[in-house]
């Protein structure tokens, strides 16, 4: 399974006006306006991108095949640490990283969205 980075539009966040919490909602809206749905690969699709002030978390919703589906129920483990090494060192999530933003991935499969698993990275995981 191939990692899911993040836009690098995260550092544009490092440079522009307003509080952090302002510009990580206004990223996150004008990334799901202007992007999604966006095909990631053959099997997953991001759906959905969003930040929640109230639990300072940024939460993105992707589709994925039932092949993809199949790949996340058997290697959970593989899949997330795949994703934790993409966060702790893709340069685009420094922002996310740096404010102690709680990044929550879930995935759903596409032809009923029923939810196939979520992984949630607290500054705990991503600081280790």
């Amino acid at each position: 399974m191939r990692p899911i980075y993040f836009p690098l539009m995260m550092l544009v966040l490092a440079s522009c006006g307003g509080s952090f919490e302002d510009r990580l909602e206004e990223e996150a809206r004008e990334q799901y306006e202007n992007h999604c749905p966006e095909r990631i690969d053959a099997d997953t699709r991001l759906d959905s991108i969003g930040y929640h002030r109230d639990t300072q978390a940024l939460v993105r919703i992707f589709s994925v095949s039932q092949s993809g589906a199949d790949v996340l129920r058997r290697f959970p483990n593989e899949a997330r640490s795949r994703l934790l090494n993409a966060i702790c060192n893709d340069p685009g999530w420094d922002a996310c990283r740096e404010h102690a933003v709680t990044l929550v991935m879930i995935y759903r499969l596409q032809d009923n969205a029923a939810e196939v698993t979520r992984f949630t990275f607290t500054a705990e995981d991503y600081k280790r």
